[in-house]
């Protein structure tokens, strides 16, 4: 895992790993040598093509209309494209007026840090109709990738506020430092070979359109918590080729450790709920707290304060921060059915990518021997929890907390058990306050005023300006 610094406004998307573009002779179109595609673009959050928005989208006309999610603080994206020479990159700016909220019409998408944009796209003049590819086997198939990157942050005492976290009830502004979980997350829907490749029933794995589901599991601070989960709303199961799909642990995305051993590190189940909709269920996240088990992977835990008996994650700032050794890391890829409408396919695979608000994480505890369900702010609980309505006015393991009438996984007065940010924004140590660490999250969660709408980077981790050293912040990540 590398070192992401918060301060770099580029992170947005940059979790997956991409190769580089390879731009065929001008005029090639593929294998089915179906294409009209005017030529083809990607759109990246930096300069250097490292985070990718889009790859590989096909111009179809003069001008085109390319839908993204894009971070708040963002007011650009760098367009490549192919021409005779090589590739070619230009610098767009991002208009407000093609900008909307994720979920508009409501209050809540302020909690996902994205917003919405609709790039209008003139064909260069110098661009050529050549597909460009990630393959190296010389087959040419063309692909177009949309992806959507952050991190997920848990506290772990929903219903109720904790009364455990220390600093972190300060002030009575936030439950908790919001470690109990952290994962960082990448969706990636491409889409591989033409429709006549589909209506040939060609089955090589390259015609596949996917759905991949890269999960890295970064920390773990808390105790109730022991199930993560994420429901991809509205991919039906009449789109998907297997009702298991694939999926293999790996460490960061490198070398697969099940491939060749069939124990998994953490069993992993997916489900379909009621409304046809899979759910991605990680059990028994327990053992990242285990210290023997830790070890089996060369990877450590920290004891935290004057108990030696409590083990921690990544969640203190010490020596055995496991930076660069690896983090376990989950892929699920979710493959096209051949046999479903090509079209509904496209959009149900790019849509659950494109619009965040189909990304429903949540995680399973169990408080005082009874499990619930946690989602984030304007989400709902899954068909599998079937006593939210009973459980949400509970006292659970903490101190009772009035909710959000209006707004499920809400308090009244703002506060959430849960949060995504769109960048691989770094996380609090123990029991340190989330205001301190993130002092604009206070003023976002307060009012929405989008001026506050990037306060995962806003004077994040608190710098002492006297001595120039960061506090209350994991420095490495």
């Amino acid at each position: 895992m590398k070192k992401y610094w918060i301060l770099i406004m580029a992170l947005a998307f940059g979790i997956a790993s991409c190769s580089e573009d390879a731009v065929l002779d001008e005029g090639t179109t593929g294998t089915s040598g179906a294409t009209k595609a005017l030529s083809y673009v990607s759109v990246y959050a930096d300069e250097s093509a490292t985070q990718p928005i889009i790859e590989n989208a096909p111009l179809t006309t003069e001008t085109s209309t390319l839908g993204f999610p894009l971070a708040y603080g963002l007011n650009e994206v760098y367009v490549k494209y192919p021409t005779k020479n090589g590739v070619k990159t230009e610098k767009l700016p991002i208009k407000a007026t093609v900008t909307r909220a994720s979920d508009p019409g409501t209050y809540e998408y302020f909690q996902e840090g994205h917003r919405y944009v609709e790039l209008i796209i003139t064909k260069p003049e110098d661009a050529v109709p050549a597909y460009v590819t990630e393959h190296q086997d010389g087959n040419g198939v063309p692909f177009t990738a949309y992806h959507s990157s952050g991190v997920v942050m848990f506290e772990d005492t929903w219903p109720s506020r904790s009364n455990t976290d220390g600093k972190g009830q300060e002030g009575g502004l936030f439950f908790s430092d919001y470690n109990d979980l952290v994962v960082d997350y990448d969706l990636e829907a491409n889409v591989k070979g033409s429709l006549d490749d589909v209506k040939n029933n060609i089955e090589s794995v390259e015609m596949w359109r996917d759905l991949k589901v890269t999960l890295h599991f970064r920390a773990k601070g808390g105790t109730y918590v022991h199930t993560f989960g994420l429901k991809l709303e509205k991919l039906l199961k009449e789109f998907v080729r297997d009702e298991t799909p694939a999926m293999y642990w790996s460490m960061s995305n490198h070398e697969s450790i099940t491939e060749n051993d069939t124990k998994e590190p953490f069993p992993v189940e997916v489900k379909w709920d009621s409304d046809n909709c899979p759910i991605i269920l990680v059990k028994e996240l327990d053992k990242l707290r285990d210290k023997s088990f830790m070890s089996t992977y060369g990877l450590n835990v920290s004891t935290y304060g004057e108990s030696s008996n409590k083990l921690f994650y990544n969640t203190v700032n010490d020596d055995n921060l496991n930076v660069g050794k690896g983090l376990f890391t989950l892929t699920v890829t979710f493959r096209e059915n051949l046999e479903a409408d090509h079209d509904k396919v496209v959009k149900h695979f790019r849509d659950v990518v494109i619009n965040t608000r189909n990304q429903n994480f949540f995680i399973i505890t169990t408080q005082n021997r009874k499990e619930y369900e946690t989602h984030l702010a304007g989400y709902k609980p899954t068909g599998l929890y079937k006593t939210y309505e009973n459980d949400k006015n509970d006292k659970a393991a903490g101190v009772v907390v009035e909710k959000d009438p209006s707004t499920t996984y809400r308090a009244q007065d703002g506060n959430v058990w849960a949060f995504k940010t769109p960048v691989l924004t770094r996380h609090a140590t123990e029991q340190q306050s989330f205001a301190t660490a993130y002092p604009k999250y206070t003023e976002w969660l307060n009012t929405g005023n989008e001026k506050y709408a990037t306060w995962y980077v806003l004077e994040n981790a608190n710098i002492d300006t006297e001595n120039g050293v960061l506090k209350y912040i994991i420095n490495e990540w």
